[in-house]
């Protein structure tokens, strides 16, 4: 086989076959290659199994082979049985394999719950970062730990809807995403609080309607601080357009040269609907 000396290596496989013993279709023994192998390998056990099916080859004679155009074979080893699914075209000559697998299925090992009791936990409390260390209980921590996880979703879910609220000049929407009391800056003027959702509202709707933007929400960071607080940042990357433009057919409108980079810092409270934004504050980073 050109392979030199192989004593310190672990090719070739080699693979013995005999009648099948079980009930199956062939048995094997798998060399790799000094110790007989415990099963056989995934491979090796197709290479057998296509072996079994072609006429002509060692194992004609030896192998039991089902009839039909998808033939499931039984390869015995050592410690059981390896299922085959091997799909061949009847029609064409030589014999023609269409497809081959490998049957494999799944148990559950166990399910239940470990009771232990309290004193074991005793001084063998993990060391926790300050952040996570009010959460931590031996009974319910991990809980504590998922709802913070479901609450950190529902947070960043108003800075994409934002977004798209925006984007969209659905300018109503932004009801829904702030709290009635929220407080705004705008990026481009984050020297101008504006208070309450009616004039957040307001101050988008006296935005030219031929202006078109498209915000990108990136390296969204949220930190809960109760169950009904939260507070987080994240990137803006700002493209804008005009209605007036064209665009072309195969790539949409041209953006504006001029492309903005900012930051929002936001505090979040948690209302009987969801999530909402009691404050929003946004700077500029950089510009094209």
């Amino acid at each position: 086989m050109g392979l030199s000396d192989v004593r310190s290596k672990v090719v070739p496989n080699m693979t013995l076959i005999a009648p099948p013993r079980e009930g199956g279709h062939v048995a094997t023994r798998t060399f790799i290659p000094h110790k007989c192998h415990a099963a056989i390998g995934v491979l090796g056990a197709v290479t057998v199994g296509i072996a079994c099916v072609l006429s002509g080859s060692v194992a004609t004679g030896i192998a039991t082979v089902p009839s039909g155009a998808v033939k499931q074979l039984s390869v015995e080893h050592p410690t059981g049985e390896s299922l085959l699914e091997i799909e061949v075209d009847e029609e064409h000559t030589p014999l023609k394999i269409v497809r081959s697998s490998l049957i494999r299925t799944a148990r559950a090992l166990f399910r239940g719950s470990v009771l232990v009791r309290a004193s074991v936990w005793k001084d063998r409390r993990p060391a926790l970062r300050p952040s996570t260390r009010r959460h931590w209980s031996t009974r319910n921590g991990r809980v504590e730990r998922n709802r913070n996880s479901l609450r950190r979703v529902g947070v960043s879910r108003a800075g994409v809807d934002y977004a798209d609220a925006v984007d969209t000049q659905e300018y109503a929407r932004l009801r829904d995403i702030f709290v009635e009391d929220a407080a705004f800056t705008r990026p481009a003027n984050p020297q101008e609080l504006i208070h309450g959702v009616e004039n957040i509202v307001a101050m988008f709707e006296s935005r030219p309607r031929n202006r078109l933007t498209q915000h990108i929400v990136s390296n969204i960071r949220v930190r809960v601080e109760s169950a009904d607080r939260a507070v987080g940042t994240c990137r803006v990357l700002l493209f804008t357009s005009d209605v007036s433009d064209p665009g072309a057919p195969d790539f949409g409108r041209k953006a504006s040269a001029r492309q903005l980079i900012g930051t929002y810092k936001d505090r979040y409270v948690r209302t009987k609907n969801g999530w909402r934004f009691a404050e929003r504050r946004g700077t500029i980073s950089f510009h094209t």
